[in-house]
């Protein structure tokens, strides 16, 4: 898949095994899955990712869905839409990671980051 021009970031699926106590997540493989993001609203390839992790787990079904991948946009790691893509992704797996890769090559590396996601409590 290769990005629509002026599109600013590229997402994903990460796709891995977890261990048996749930500590430790590899991630092993994964895909770029089409998406457009218009101001406030994103519309994520749906179909396209169930369609190709279907395919992936028919070659390896140990391998599941553990997160997702996004370039960097514009220098900032996590914009306001990504909490839109994260959602999508939380039904696709439980507590899924997000992994940053930072493109912009500052000191001549290729940065990347990993979140979760923690609950939040306001008393």
């Amino acid at each position: 898949i290769r990005r629509p021009e002026g599109q600013k970031r590229v997402i994903g699926t990460l796709l891995g095994v977890t261990s048996d106590d749930g500590s430790t997540i590899e991630v092993v493989n994964c895909f770029a899955v089409p998406h457009s993001e218009k101001q406030e609203e994103v519309a994520v390839g749906q179909t396209f990712n169930r369609t190709m992790y279907n395919l992936h787990s028919a070659v390896n079904k140990k391998e599941q869905i553990v997160g997702w991948y996004a370039t960097s946009m514009d220098g900032s790691l996590i914009v306001d839409s990504s909490s839109l893509i994260h959602d999508f992704y939380a039904q696709e797996c439980e507590d899924p990671i997000h992994l940053v890769v930072d493109t912009a090559l500052t000191d001549s590396t290729v940065g990347i980051k990993a979140y979760v996601s923690t609950p939040l409590v306001i008393a």
